[in-house]
């Protein structure tokens, strides 16, 4: 097992590892982004800043996109894992909480 520690201590709420297993994403409360590392090896990949108080994290089946709940912002941020960039912010009402993927046929 790898720790990763950041350079600050600041609060975060959500970790999600994408389907394909090659990335972990972890919300950071404090800056508004969300931080993505490589799997196994934990190489940092960067931050995505979205909006206030990013909390839960769900992704597409195919780890093409991260959904991110703004708790803050009423709001879910669409996040391009590839391009490491938000593509889209949804408003969603008051609150936003953990968030799913499913797919309907």
């Amino acid at each position: 097992m790898k720790t990763v520690r950041a350079s600050v201590s600041n609060p975060n709420h959500g970790i999600g590892v994408q389907p394909d297993n090659k990335a972990v994403w972890v919300s950071d409360r404090l800056y508004n982004v969300v931080h993505a590392y490589s799997l196994p090896d934990l190489k940092y990949l960067g931050a995505v800043t979205v909006a206030v108080d990013p909390f839960w994290m769900t992704f597409t089946p195919d780890s093409k996109f991260v959904y991110v709940a703004n708790d803050s912002s009423a709001s879910v941020s669409a996040i391009d894992t590839h391009s490491m960039k938000e593509v889209a912010r949804i408003p969603v009402g008051q609150v936003p909480k953990r968030n799913i993927t499913a797919m309907v046929p």
